[in-house]
């Protein structure tokens, strides 16, 4: 959680310079003129800083293929997810 408060992030560029994980959810969001509802809210009470995932899994129910936020580059990586291309990339080379 330490770690949390004090990395900064700048994960596609958008930002003159690194900021905070919440300096930048909360730019992200005025960027993106999202209000944070009371649900929203308490999410962020409840599980913050949960980590996000994604994951193509086949018809048979078995991942073949994940990618976890910070998995590869700790803390640095937050917010930072595939691209519509890599996801692509590995959904096309899925066995068939």
């Amino acid at each position: 959680m330490k770690e949390m408060e004090t990395v900064r992030i700048n994960p596609y560029g958008e930002f003159p310079a690194p900021l905070p994980v919440m300096e930048a959810a909360a730019a992200v969001a005025k960027q993106d003129g999202y209000t944070n509802t009371d649900t929203d809210k308490a999410d962020v009470e409840r599980q913050w800083p949960q980590l996000k995932g994604q994951f193509l899994i086949d018809r048979d129910g078995i991942v073949r293929w994940a990618n976890i936020e910070c998995a590869t580059e700790g803390t640095a990586g937050v917010g930072k997810f595939p691209s519509e291309e890599e996801i692509l990339t590995a959904a096309r080379a899925l066995p068939r």
